[in-house]
């Protein structure tokens, strides 16, 4: 699961940008870059929740929505 990957779909469905975004949660814009690059292991769980909440999205969602994204897949091949 990588939830930088997330992170950045979420991203780019709200046509937000980055730097407004890490403003909003209080983090530099490298920061953001980094944890949605996959390249910030440990990300606070207050920062997950901010980041739901600024993209208008359940925690959940950003944690799994790789697995929702797979198992639609595999359920649309048979």
């Amino acid at each position: 699961m990588k939830i930088g990957n997330n992170i950045k779909l979420f991203i780019s469905k709200k046509n937000y940008p980055d730097a407004e975004l890490a403003r909003r949660i209080g983090r530099d814009p490298a920061y953001l870059t980094r944890l949605c690059n996959n390249e910030e292991a440990n990300p606070t769980a207050k920062i997950m929740f901010t980041i739901a909440k600024e993209l208008g999205v359940s925690i959940e969602k950003i944690w799994f929505v790789d697995e929702a994204c797979k198992k639609s897949k595999k359920m649309e091949k048979k």
